[in-house]
């Protein structure tokens, strides 16, 4: 019933709650905020070992300085094979550094 509730509320600006120090994130799973960042490529993280749909892979975890703050969010921009495990060719997949989008939020 929170999940549902939380999905039908207006995305609203991640700055709104980055910026007020009384934020209760455990509020805000759930919901969906929008973002406007640049990624930083060179601090990114691999979950390695990690299946989707039967495929092996990993996860790509990647900071993202949010505009406007000082502050960051991770954002996992996906499911990649292993072929693309290395720096190297994750870097074929690199969209430009700036983005806007709406996120949802997750623990």
């Amino acid at each position: 019933k929170t999940l549902e509730e939380r999905l039908r509320q207006a995305p609203q600006p991640i700055t709104d709650y980055t910026e007020n120090p009384a934020t209760d994130w455990d509020t805000l799973v759930h919901r969906r905020l929008t973002l406007s960042c640049s990624y930083d490529y060179d601090h990114e993280m691999i979950l390695r070992n990690r299946r989707f749909e039967e495929k092996p892979g990993a996860f790509v975890i990647t900071p993202c300085h949010i505009k406007g703050s000082d502050k960051s969010v991770l954002v996992n921009r996906g499911f990649v094979s292993y072929a693309f495990m290395e720096r190297e060719q994750r870097a074929r997949l690199n969209r430009p550094a700036e983005a806007s989008f709406i996120g949802l939020v997750k623990e």
